[in-house]
């Protein structure tokens, strides 16, 4: 069934009025008719099912949309955050649009030492933000959410714990031969919680860019609690790698979670 995204200020009663972005796409690109069913969702874990209806039946702009029924959504008790170094290219496109789809809650764009991008100035740094949050957007459509990650500030690495709430559990990818292997961190998470009886409400991960952090940011990440993991023996491109840990932990913690 088609979906499409309302903001929740926009549900009144029992309709909900779609902006003209979202008029646009229903009626020009998915092509509904009035009568026919669709999928809502608001951004914010709330869906329904609704019907295209036109009181007036004159213009597009009298499209609305009728509430008949919710629908069960997917619950997400545990928060998963990617930190991210900013990768160059379009690299960050497919990172955000893949771990929407494998269930990020947060993505928090950061610029460390090795980091290529540069960003000139506000202007420039809301406007990424707006097309990258434009990409979450579409991905959580396609895969079914009924919220949308938030993709926050770019933030510099030094600044990034006077920003953002220390996760309970913390993990830092790295080729450093100390570090575990993702997948025997995970299970000792998982065997400790069962043993204590205590849950933890958000798990963050952080991947560096390409070059990785400096030997100076990873000790200040480990300072902080973070746990070193390793991925395997292969070196993976930035992307690969937070899509990688995000496809583990958002299996084993949130999508995975019975």
């Amino acid at each position: 069934m088609h979906r499409c995204y309302i903001q929740q200020k926009n549900w009144q009663g029992k309709y909900a009025f779609p902006s003209k972005e979202e008029l646009h796409h229903i009626t020009h690109v998915m092509r509904l008719k009035v009568g026919e069913a669709v999928e809502l969702f608001d951004g914010e874990g709330h869906e329904v099912r609704a019907i295209v209806v036109n009181e007036t039946g004159e213009h597009d702009s009298s499209i609305c949309l009728k509430i008949v029924s919710d629908v069960k959504c997917i619950e997400q008790d545990l928060k998963l955050i990617l930190f991210q170094a900013i990768p160059k290219g379009k690299r960050i496109d497919t990172l955000i649009e893949k771990c929407t789809e494998l269930g990020v809650h947060e993505v928090v764009p950061m610029v460390t030492e090795r980091v290529i991008v540069k960003i000139a100035d506000q202007k420039s740094e809301q406007h990424k933000i707006a097309r990258w949050q434009t990409i979450a957007l579409s991905a959580a459509k396609q895969c079914g959410r009924a919220d949308i990650p938030n993709i926050s500030e770019v933030v510099n690495m030094s600044d990034v714990f006077e920003k953002h709430s220390r996760p309970d559990v913390m993990l830092v990818a790295s080729l450093e031969d100390c570090a575990k292997d993702l997948q025997e961190v995970v299970q000792n998470l998982k065997a400790k919680s069962a043993e204590t009886g205590q849950s933890f409400d958000c798990i963050g991960v952080f991947i560096g860019p390409e070059g990785d952090f400096t030997e100076k940011e990873y000790n200040f990440l480990v300072e902080k609690g973070a746990i070193p993991v390793s991925f395997g023996q292969l070196v993976m491109r930035v992307e690969t790698a937070a899509i990688y840990a995000t496809a583990i932990l958002g299996y084993e913690f949130v999508n995975g979670k019975e």
